[in-house]
């Protein structure tokens, strides 16, 4: 079943880059809007100044806009981007994209067809029939179970025999059914396994016929639930290899991987309702009812189109994901928490070079690569005790609380271990404008929703995070107030926001992002990518996914990093 069902779990990519090889020019596809000259424009000059290689740019032609249809991405952006890597020979090469001025920044919530409005309304109807007769099947192989368990236990003594027993020595007790309550696909497959193996073992206290008939019924709910694949996986021939069920099973073996290979094929293009139908049609005819309800939940969360608004350059870093639920996020595979189950495809970083004007964009691009000539200086500013935390109250306080000990964290790791000065606020109110903190190199600081106050003077090459939903809705939109625009038109190189509401959860948390920034020894998008917790989801990165700050003059060392951010460093695994 795993040959054509995603399931997502915490994972790590196994073949993530070491910290002894870092993100590479030669790493990295460009990637710009057609119907918007100012992006190829600032692309050009970004591969000149980072020694990009020629032919690295790809060109879409979208509309002007910020906001796009999922249906635009699915059908014009995905493919171009996959298919320009794959007819360049890029697949294995590229590890970051950067998107430029003129991209679209999110994708609008996706919104259902009447087509797609009736097949859920199938699915759903589906989903309950099917369930409901996986249910009835279990439960007659559960009471199979019991019946012959129980008739292959020990017979209960006499009455006589029991009044002499020791009434110390504990009584037989009845026999406990083993039939639950849940209807879940995959707890009522473990009940059927559970049921079968009881089966077996009491089957060897049978007589010859008594294994036969049993035997036949244990092959036809096999076939029901498993469908062809079950029966190629526990079905074994006896005898020669070419008696009549030897070929049987081989003839149906063949079958099987001819199916999974077509499902395999149908998975990734699960957006095409066509796909969707050959799918369900593969899987119910060879893999069972058990596999069959599977796909179709599957199916379900993908056209679920609840919290869908996600950020553009998020989704792009599934490139080879083929299709997966849309809905909420995904556990972002680099993050250096997250844990490490099976093999997944690779998972892209993805920087974005955008801004409210093309001059800011142009002077992103220079400043980060003058600065890293002598190293970024100037001091870190900390704007904690946010108005969120003074006034929350009950279950929030502990949440809030926590962000806000992350950023006091950060103030405390940084003047503790590093040769920077830092300024520390943690007032209620975001510091306002004429209490200006003037040599301001790294900044991180919350909440003032969608209000962009000035209250530090960013230096050249400034890196600088404000903690808040929706502000990155709009960077080029005109009055807009967010703090991704506001920090960017202020004179920082690079930031990052949300294009929606994120969560705090979703933040890459400040005490991670800027230590690891703060060693030299990983770039800003290695840096960025190795703390942001979720995928699919609202993040951006804005700046040059190359740039290195302190690759000069560390401003820490790794050694005083805590444990799992020097491990991101020095084994580049958890």
């Amino acid at each position: 079943m795993r040959l054509f069902l995603l399931i997502f779990t915490s994972a790590v990519l196994l073949a993530w880059t070491t910290a002894s090889a870092q993100l590479q020019p030669d790493q990295l596809l460009l990637i710009t809007n057609k119907n918007m000259p100012e992006g190829r424009v600032l692309a050009e000059l970004y591969a000149s100044q980072r020694g990009v290689p020629d032919g690295r740019i790809v060109e879409i032609p979208l509309p002007v806009t910020e906001e796009v249809d999922a249906r635009q991405y699915d059908e014009h952006i995905l493919p171009a981007v996959r298919e320009f890597l794959e007819q360049n020979k890029l697949q294995d090469q590229v590890k970051c994209l950067v998107t430029f001025y003129g991209m679209p920044l999110r994708l609008r919530q996706r919104a259902f067809t009447p087509a797609e409005q009736q097949e859920i309304a199938e699915l759903k109807q589906q989903t309950q029939q099917i369930t409901g007769h996986i249910q009835q099947i279990v439960s007659d192989l559960e009471q199979m179970a019991e019946t012959l368990t129980a008739a292959n236990s020990p017979a209960t003594a006499p009455a006589a025999e029991q009044e002499s027993v020791d009434s110390a020595q504990p009584t037989s007790q009845p026999h406990q059914t083993i039939r639950e309550q849940s209807n879940n696909p995959d707890d009522l497959s473990k009940r059927a396994d559970r049921a079968m193996q009881m089966i077996e073992s009491a089957m060897t206290k049978l007589d010859q016929a008594q294994q036969h008939e049993v035997l036949q019924k244990l092959l036809e709910v096999m076939e029901q639930l498993t469908g062809r694949a079950g029966i190629v996986d526990r079905v074994r021939v006896k005898g020669p290899a070419d008696s009549d069920e030897a070929v049987r099973l081989r003839t149906l073996r063949e079958q099987v991987a001819g199916a999974a290979a077509g499902a395999n094929q149908l998975q990734g293009q699960q957006h095409d309702p066509a796909a969707r139908g050959q799918l369900r049609q593969i899987v119910r005819e060879n893999f069972g009812l058990i596999a069959y309800a599977k796909l179709i939940n599957s199916q379900l969360e993908i056209l679920n189109p609840s919290q869908t608004t996600a950020a553009l350059d998020s989704e792009l870093a599934l490139l080879w994901w083929g299709d997966y639920p849309r809905a909420r996020w995904l556990i972002n595979p680099l993050y250096f928490r997250a844990r490490t189950s099976g093999q997944i495809p690779p998972v892209l970083m993805v920087s974005r070079l955008d801004g409210p004007t093309p001059q800011i964009v142009r002077r992103m691009i220079i400043d980060a690569v003058e600065v890293e000539k002598k190293g970024l200086t100037g001091v870190m500013l900390v704007d904690a005790g946010g108005s969120l935390v003074l006034g929350s109250k009950g279950k929030q306080l502990d949440e809030y609380g926590r962000w806000d000990q992350y950023l006091k964290d950060l103030a405390q790791l940084t003047r503790s271990k590093s040769r920077l000065g830092v300024v520390l606020d943690d007032q209620a109110q975001v510091i306002q404008p004429e209490d200006r903190v003037n040599d301001v190199a790294l900044y991180c600081g919350w909440y003032s929703l969608r209000h962009f106050i000035p209250g530090m003077a960013l230096n050249r090459g400034a890196i600088a995070i404000h903690i808040a939903s929706f502000e990155a809705v709009s960077v080029r939109g005109d009055h807009e107030k967010g703090w991704v625009a506001g920090l960017l038109l202020n004179g920082a190189a690079a930031t990052v926001g949300p294009v929606a509401e994120p969560y705090l959860s979703a933040f890459p948390r400040p005490d991670e992002l800027f230590p690891l920034i703060m060693t030299g020894k990983l770039t800003l998008a290695e840096a960025y990518w190795r703390t942001v917790p979720t995928i699919s989801w609202m993040m951006v990165l804005f700046g040059d996914p190359l740039y290195q700050p302190y690759a000069r003059n560390p401003a820490l060392q790794v050694g005083d990093l805590p444990a799992g951010l020097r491990q991101v460093i020095e084994t580049g695994t958890h």
